[in-house]
């Protein structure tokens, strides 16, 4: 994705820039006298450098541009300027396009709302609480003559634990298991668009991305085996305790 941000004013004086770099002790003046207009531009990035005649809330501290070239790459991006004297200034801002469009299906545990990708969900089934059983660290269900170990999403997450009641369990793939997701209800399904946790979030145990549902609600997209690993580790943590 490109963002191009350009105006038509006078554009970059880049001998003052150059001026100022010396000033600043950031160049000699022989180095500065043999840049080119181009790499005289890319000193506005340096931390507090500005032309600026006089110092205000919006300019003149030197703060700027600098934390927007380290915000953008922080992102992956890039960040170019090119300025014409009397014809304006244009910075082109790359940013990586990271998404991905699935599949999946909506669930509800409690107020939150969760995204499981329907290519891992096999089926879903309605389990009395008088059903459920113990066998080893999991909960488990005999589901046409088959034990079936149930994963609470709540405990996987650490959400507040719900009552012991008739709950949806969404039969997915989880790694090499086949288990069952114990969640509130289902919501219903569609089309999500995944993006990265990113920096703010980092890591979600259990969650392997984001969307944003239609209702501007920001849903975890939900890993079914890396649900299954949190809820052995915290079955086996309980037991040992």
């Amino acid at each position: 994705m490109v963002v191009v941000v350009e105006d038509d004013g006078r554009g970059i004086d880049t001998e003052a820039v150059r001026r100022k770099a010396v000033d600043l002790g950031l160049l000699s003046p022989e180095v500065a006298a043999r840049l080119s207009d181009e790499e005289a531009v890319e000193l506005i990035f340096q931390p507090g450098l500005s032309t600026a005649a006089q110092v205000t809330d919006v300019s003149g501290r030197g703060v700027g541009m600098d934390a927007v070239r380290a915000a953008v790459q922080a992102a992956g991006g890039t960040v170019a300027v090119h300025t014409e004297r009397g014809r304006g200034t244009r910075f082109s801002l790359r940013l990586p396009l990271t998404l991905a469009i699935v599949r999946a299906l909506l669930v509800a545990c409690g107020e939150e709302r969760y995204a499981l990708p329907l290519g891992g969900v096999q089926e879903i089934v309605e389990v009395p609480a008088d059903r459920l059983h113990r066998v080893g660290p999991y909960r488990s269900a005999l589901l046409r003559g088959s034990v079936l170990p149930i994963v609470s999403v709540h405990e996987a997450l650490g959400l507040p634990a719900p009552e012991e009641a008739d709950r949806v369990v969404c039969v997915v793939t989880g790694g090499r298991r086949r288990v069952g997701l114990w969640v509130d209800r289902v919501i219903g399904e569609g089309e999500v668009v995944v993006k990265p946790l990113g920096a703010y979030l980092g890591d979600v145990p259990g969650a392997s991305g984001a969307t944003i549902l239609g209702d501007a609600r920001v849903a975890l997209i939900l890993d079914p085996a890396a649900l299954v690993r949190l809820a052995l580790r915290e079955e086996e943590r309980a037991h040992a305790g």
